[in-house]
């Protein structure tokens, strides 16, 4: 059962990805508009290991919390760093193999030229579980 809950929780951190840039091309901010590969990548992880967040038992709660705050996350997002465009990418197989942290890189063109490292921390009985 945990490893299938590291697989489920590493392919949700592709699923943010995909919905984050999603989320920019819905606003027509998004860098290179590639949502439908981003989401492909998620769908063929899943698919390989025969697990499905948005059914699976120790999933769908990462699932749904991913549906109902990544929204909210863009919108802070979009007003941080408004006039700018944005591209996700998916970056924790890379950056562990580098010893770095981070599960993707938020990356800023325009006015606020920049690379974020992000890392996921998603808490199935809410932060105060911790």
């Amino acid at each position: 059962m945990e490893r299938e809950l590291h697989l489920i929780q590493d392919a949700l951190e592709a699923y943010c990805v995909f919905k984050l840039t999603e989320l920019s091309e819905n606003d027509n901010l998004s860098v290179n508009n590639d949502s439908n590969l981003k989401y492909q990548y998620y769908k063929d992880y899943c698919d390989k290991r025969e697990i499905d967040p948005s059914i699976d038992k120790s999933g769908k709660v990462y699932y749904n919390m991913y549906n109902k705050h990544l929204p909210v996350f863009w919108n802070k997002i979009k007003e941080t760093y408004p006039n700018c465009t944005f591209d996700f990418i998916d970056v924790e197989k890379d950056f562990r193999n580098q010893n770095k942290k981070g599960d993707f890189v938020m990356i800023i063109r325009g006015d606020n030229q920049k690379e974020i490292s992000v890392s996921l921390k998603a808490y199935k009985g809410s932060i105060s579980s911790i």
